[in-house]
Order: C-alpha cells, then sequence, then structure tokens
C-alpha cells in the first residue's frame, strides 16, 4: 500500500526533522561539497554534531542527526562511487 503524501511527510518529520525536500534543498547547496563533490565530509560532520547532542542529552536531537547522516550516505555518498 502506498504512503499518502501527508503520512510520507510526517514520516519524514518524524525520523529527520525536516521534509526530504528541505533535506536535499539543504544538501543541494553545499558549497563545498558541490565543489569537491564530497558528500562523505557533510556526512562526517552530522555524525559528530550528534556526538555534541547526545554528550549534552539532546538523544532525540542526536537520533535525527544520524538519521540525517544516513541519508546523506545514502543519497549522496554511495551515488558518488
Amino acid at each position: 500500500m502506498s504512503k499518502s503524501i501527508q503520512e510520507k511527510i510526517e514520516w519524514e518529520l518524524q525520523c529527520y526533522g525536516y521534509t526530504e525536500v528541505e533535506l536535499r534543498t539543504f544538501l543541494d547547496g553545499d558549497i563545498t561539497a558541490k565543489m569537491t563533490g564530497n558528500y562523505l565530509m557533510t556526512a562526517l560532520s552530522f555524525l559528530s554534531n550528534a556526538q555534541e547532542e547526545i554528550e549534552v542529552g539532546y538523544s532525540e536531537a542526536a537520533r535525527k542527526t544520524i538519521n540525517i547522516a544516513k541519508f546523506v550516505l545514502m543519497n549522496y555518498v554511495a551515488k558518488e562511487e
């Protein structure tokens, strides 16, 4: 069964804190990654941010940040190879 657009958006917000469109707009505007063609550093930066969020007790934010890093790895880094 196909998800409705609203269900997809709700899932994305729960998973990432942003919609996929918002994430792609942000990531596609990442000048450093676009210039180097290397989104791996972007993913690693998100993982570093998640470590800091865990350190200060923001576990829900860290979960979403880790999901964003996975999104970058699956949709940008894997496509570079």
